[in-house]
């Protein structure tokens, strides 16, 4: 017989998540760029293939060369990136933190920090565009024409800039990076300069001007990673800046 008089012990609370682990999350985050990087090769060989078959006697230096300002490979790298780095970097923040929506702050901002940021980021585009034109640097680098031109369909090429691009790359660098070196030694202001520099290294085919222009930009995206507490605002900014510069280059186009 049940005694009803018996007090219900409570319901366990669940455990929490196990303590991040941020010198994992660094090393997940070089991991997981080298995988997107062999995802890259292997679009790139794709392309070789094909250049092979109608080029037997191709100079695979001069065709590497001229392969960085094609439209379509880079479109289809940027989005091989995306489809390999993704979902690695989710699997990798759940490994380091077991919640990998907190760990990577994939949450919506707010509508007024979303204002905010939109309007230091329209505020810093007009800052590093007179910037170039006062060093006499072109606003529009002659690969992204080239690129532009040379990309069939270009709505593939769009897709990659706006979407494929923003999201890989800010879930990697303000997403997981930065969010193991806040947590070490380095704190948010460290890792933040850290996250920087690696995503501007990723721009091998700038010139150190431009590098240097995407360390910056790094700087303010990591800054609004931070005060935001949103990796997702930190995308938003990211298409947002490159749609400015697609319709800059449309614009440049258009006055030529």
């Amino acid at each position: 017989m049940i005694d009803s008089d018996k007090p219900t012990s409570p319901p366990s609370a669940p455990s929490p998540p196990p303590p991040a682990q941020p010198g994992a999350a660094v090393l997940f985050a070089f991991l997981i760029f080298l995988a997107q990087a062999f995802a890259q090769d292997l679009v790139i060989a794709g392309f070789y293939g094909l250049e092979l078959n109608r080029n037997p006697h191709v100079d695979i230096e001069k065709w590497l060369k001229d392969l960085q300002f094609d439209g379509n490979a880079l479109a289809l790298c940027t989005l091989a990136s995306m489809v390999v780095g993704v979902p690695l970097i989710i699997l990798a923040a759940r490994r380091v933190s077991g919640n990998a929506k907190e760990f990577l702050a994939l949450r919506w901002p707010t509508a007024r920090s979303l204002a905010g940021w939109l309007v230091i980021l329209i505020a810093f585009v007009a800052l590093t565009d007179a910037a170039s034109a006062y060093f006499r640097h072109d606003v529009v680098p002659d690969f992204m024409q080239n690129a532009y031109d040379s990309a069939h369909p270009r709505m593939l090429l769009w897709i990659a800039l706006l979407i494929a691009a923003p999201v890989s790359e800010e879930l990697l660098f303000r997403g997981l990076l930065f969010s193991g070196l806040a947590q070490s030694q380095l704190r948010p202001e460290g890792a933040a300069l850290v996250s920087s520099l690696a995503w501007a290294a990723l721009h091998v085919q700038y010139d150190l001007y431009l590098m240097t222009s995407v360390f910056v930009t790094g700087l303010l995206l990591a800054t609004a990673r931070h005060y935001s507490r949103s990796t997702l605002l930190c995308v938003i900014l990211h298409s947002v800046m490159n749609l400015i510069a697609t319709v800059e280059l449309l614009v440049t186009t258009q006055g030529g």
